[in-house]
């Protein structure tokens, strides 16, 4: 048995051994004390039909991560990976490979954040120490957002002033490759208005050389506070200065991972945002709305070895999101209706040149503008404390028009997207209930994957859950299998020829495919100084049938979908004010990007990463010291091949650094 096959048993006993050894009188149910907006309303977990991870601001604070991407890998089990050398990194939930962050929806504060261009989301624009709850939803989320939720959802909510509140809080961090991470956040909340800020300053020479990432962000709440109706501004404005390594192949790797073969490849990105929120209550119907207005600009230059290339874009967004529940009792259970409208538009604008003094007369333009009106609707029972079951269906009418400068007319199509789910979650015991789920979703395609002669069909897909779940005083377990058929799964494929200059590689609808997995977590208050969580991953992501190019791949593996994903986290208060905290991250091998016929004769190798602090809390200070990596492992989360090589080409990541900060708590 291999090194990294014995950890990983050595890390599902260890999550195993818990079930067995907890005792039954402790059992205490922990699902009320937890708020959430999985359903677009403020609810508790234990009333939602199936379960929604949640990670609290307190977990976030104790471990001193690395940005936000660092947070969904470790505390939500989400696989993440760098494969541009940005903080942006890749978001993937159950097994979508390159196009993860085009399946799995990210939200702030209920409004959709992730780029239309198919790059990374933007965690990197969100100051952590704004962060209030993280919320995920495995699978779930196509009737209450919509499009690119096949994966799951993730909404990340920010903290607001609170009543009669004056808080704040200020931090800074020194770590190595001269990073420097200074925060300063701040509340003032009166009898009936509040206000709270939050800012951060990041830098750092990163670890490879032309890799350098400046990154500033400023985001603030003010609202309404006290009984009766409630108003809320959020508003915030973000800047990155990144440069680009480029990806390196294995000879160079050998030679210097931290070398770079693009010295000249950098990039900026200006963001800002607005988003009006407001509440009321009619009797027994509750009134929500959000109105969102987003806008980000984006400039690259590539020095592709002599071929230089300049781009700029722009893109702006606005949202509205009315929405209304009513809720009653009668015969002995609980009835709750939820309706809403999601009504959007976007406009993007990119040009490109040879440099930045050409880009007032473009070599190539494209423009994309999309339209989109969609209606929900949301039934849910509750019977007793045993039963809760939900239906609901989405309606989503979509208009897409996009002009480049190398078609004659504009590209133009109207598609409406239904997606249905109903979930069920029954109490067996006090502490045991079974899960159910059985929805369909659907997600369209970005700017860049209809850059072709015609606009891509939309994806479509059918997803099944069954699970159960354990709950008792301090501990809860959570084991849940899915499948998710895919048809017309948008993908870029190097078998299929571009359909405009027959060169190998296009986006394309790919034959039928498929998803497969078992998701399992445990977190357990071992004793009042010791808390253990960890989850295992495991899932398989296939082509089901049919040809790519002309190459049959039935049966292969999709790329960049690791084998397994599994984490284990434990926090030891060994002194009365002194914690010591370890996460332990382990990712199984998986097919090279490039690869879909599977015939590239390696897989990306395994890997497992340690990472070991000591928080010390002395009255309002916080002191914490820590080591990223503390085996020092070299690897790489992202690698590519292309048509007949022999050879790969990866992004090399960090080895072992070292870092402390200091927080003080204003009160």
């Amino acid at each position: 048995m291999s090194s990294s096959h014995a950890t990983l048993t050595v890390a599902v006993a260890a999550l195993a051994a818990p079930i067995f050894t907890v005792s039954p009188a402790v059992a205490q149910q922990r699902m009320d004390d937890v708020v959430v907006t999985a359903s677009r309303f403020p609810e508790s977990r234990a009333d939602t039909p199936i379960g929604v991870r949640v990670i609290g601001a307190d977990e976030i604070a104790a471990g001193a991560y690395a940005g936000l991407p660092d947070i969904l890998n470790k505390l939500g089990g989400l696989h993440i990976r760098n494969n541009a050398g940005t903080p942006d990194h890749q978001l993937d939930l159950r097994g979508f490979g390159i196009t993860g962050d085009q399946n799995t929806l990210v939200l702030l504060d209920g409004v959709p954040i992730n780029e239309v261009d198919g790059a990374a989301t933007r965690l990197s624009a969100i100051p952590v120490n704004a962060i209030e709850r993280i919320e995920i939803l495995p699978g779930g989320g196509a009737v209450q957002y919509g499009g690119g939720t096949t994966g799951g959802t993730i909404n990340i909510v920010t903290r607001g002033p609170r009543a009669n509140e004056r808080s704040g809080t200020a931090s800074v961090l020194v770590g190595g490759l001269r990073t420097f991470d200074t925060r300063i956040t701040g509340a003032y909340g009166g009898e009936r208005i509040g206000l709270s800020l939050a800012a951060n300053h990041f830098d750092t020479e990163n670890y490879r050389r032309n890799n350098a990432i400046t990154q500033t962000n400023f985001m603030g709440d003010v609202r309404l506070l006290g009984g009766g109706p409630s108003l809320g501004l959020k508003f915030g404005v973000d800047h990155q200065d990144a440069r680009f390594p480029g990806a390196l192949n294995e000879a160079q790797i050998r030679a210097d991972p931290r070398q770079t073969t693009r010295p000249n490849d950098h990039g900026r990105t200006d963001g800002a945002f607005l988003t009006l929120t407001g509440a009321t209550r009619a009797g027994a119907i509750e009134l929500m709305s959000d109105i969102g207005w987003r806008e980000s600009r984006n400039n690259a230059f590539f020095d592709g070895f002599g071929a230089f290339s300049y781009n700029e874009s722009t893109l702006r967004r606005l949202t509205a999101s009315p929405r209304a529940r009513w809720s009653t009792k009668s015969g002995g259970a609980e009835h709750t209706v939820a309706a809403g409208l999601d009504l959007y538009r976007w406009d993007w604008d990119r040009r490109s040149a040879l440099d930045s003094g050409a880009i007032a007369a473009p070599s190539g333009n494209q423009v994309a503008n999309k339209r989109g009106e969609a209606a929900y609707l949301q039934y849910r029972l509750g019977l007793a404390s045993r039963t809760q079951a939900s239906i609901g269906g989405r309606l989503e009418r979509v208009e897409d028009e996009l002009r480049t400068s190398v078609t004659a007319q504009p590209q133009t199509r109207t598609q409406t997207l239904p997606a249905v789910e109903f979930a069920l979650r029954q109490g067996i015991t006090d502490r045991w209930s079974a899960t159910a789920r059985v929805g369909t979703s659907f997600r369209q395609p970005h700017v860049f994957e209809n850059n072709g002669t015609q606009l891509l069909d939309a994806q479509r897909a059918r997803s099944y859950d069954i699970g159960g779940e354990y709950q008792a005083r301090g501990f809860t377990t959570r084991l849940t299998g899915y499948v998710i058929r895919l048809r017309n799964e948008i993908y870029f494929s190097p078998l299929a020829p571009d359909p405009l200059f027959g060169f190998p590689g296009a986006n394309v609808n790919l034959p039928p495919t498929e998803r497969r997995g078992v998701e399992w977590s445990v977190e357990w208050r071992a004793s009042p100084s010791l808390d253990l969580a960890g989850s295992v991953n495991v899932q398989r992501a296939t082509f089901r049938e049919g040809l790519v190019g002309g190459i049959d791949v039935s049966g292969k593996d999709v790329p960049l979908v690791p084998r397994y994903h599994a984490t284990m986290r434990a926090a030891w208060t060994f002194l009365p004010r002194t914690r010591l905290l370890g996460t332990w991250v382990a990712v199984g091998s998986q097919r090279f990007d490039g690869d879909q016929d599977n015939s590239f004769a390696r897989s990306m190798p395994r890997y497992d990463i340690v990472d070991l602090a000591v928080a010390h809390d002395a009255g309002a200070w916080r002191w914490t010291t820590g080591v990223r990596n503390l085996f020092d492992r070299r690897y790489f989360s992202y690698g590519i091949v292309f048509t007949g090589a022999t050879s790969f080409s990866a992004y090399p990541q960090p080895d072992r650094t070292f870092f402390a900060s200091a927080e003080y708590r204003f009160r």
